[in-house]
């Protein structure tokens, strides 16, 4: 599942890029650019991550599936209020920014513990491989 999200996110978040750029102020791009970034790692590290499942990696795909859902609310909001705006001519830039930087800080903290975890893996692999074989 936090894979099936990851996927959608950046696929909005692209799309966003390309064809909602209008509805974007000049701060929000590199925003979205830096969080697409971000998305890569996590999806590469669900891509490589040992396919039995552990606790901690199983908290991880929840809080990513979290995440990646929340961002797409706020995505999406944003666009239909900014679309809104251009009809009433009134929208406050904060929200979306605050909420959006919010996220952006919940993914660097599972992208935290997912390097740990890689490290805690990679030093496992490293032990194993060089135990003597009784």
């Amino acid at each position: 599942m936090a894979y099936a999200a990851l996927i959608s996110l950046k696929h909005l978040l692209q799309h966003t890029l390309d064809y909602d750029y209008q509805y974007l102020f000049l701060n929000e791009k590199p925003q979205i650019e830096s969080l697409l970034q971000k998305l890569c790692f996590l999806q590469d590290f669900l891509d490589h991550s040992p396919q039995k499942s552990s606790e901690k990696i199983d908290c991880l795909e929840s809080q990513i599936i979290d995440a990646a859902y929340e961002v797409e609310d706020i995505i999406e909001s944003h666009i239909t209020d900014r679309v809104h705006a251009e009809i009433t001519r009134g929208y406050s830039l904060t929200p979306f920014c605050l909420k959006l930087e919010e996220v952006i800080e919940k993914i660097d903290s599972i992208k935290k513990r997912v390097d740990k975890i890689e490290d805690e893996n990679d030093v496992q692999d490293l032990q194993t491989r060089t135990e003597p074989v009784s």
